[in-house]
């Protein structure tokens, strides 16, 4: 997934394999969401993604980024009212991320 060079820097990469189990903040991962001029209609509120609340994610690495913070590429779904969830592989704040012990199902906080 990575080239060999970054692997061998620990102060760009830190990959895992495995994966290691963590809680996403959707509302954090996702605070720069653009806002619209007007509310959506009805439909698209009742209807559309829902980023917000914490769900299960597997972190696959921390990559460093050019102002000196972490982010994680973290595999997870975005719940989709009626529609299930969309899974997604994302670079994702570190702060949205909090290790999840194995076998939590809920979220302890």
């Amino acid at each position: 997934m990575f080239d060999q060079a970054a692997q061998d820097n620990p102060e760009l990469l830190r990959a895992y394999r495995p994966a290691r189990p963590v809680w996403v903040d959707l509302a954090h991962a996702h605070r720069d969401e653009v806002r619209p001029e007007k509310p959506p209609a009805a439909q698209v509120r009742n209807r559309g993604l829902t980023v917000s609340g914490t769900v299960q994610g597997e972190l696959h690495a921390w990559v460093r980024s050019v102002r000196g913070g972490w982010l994680g590429l973290v595999e997870f779904a975005v719940p989709w009212f009626g529609f299930g969830s969309i899974p997604v592989r994302q670079l994702v704040p570190g702060a949205a991320i909090t290790e999840r012990r194995n076998g939590e199902t809920e979220p302890p906080f």
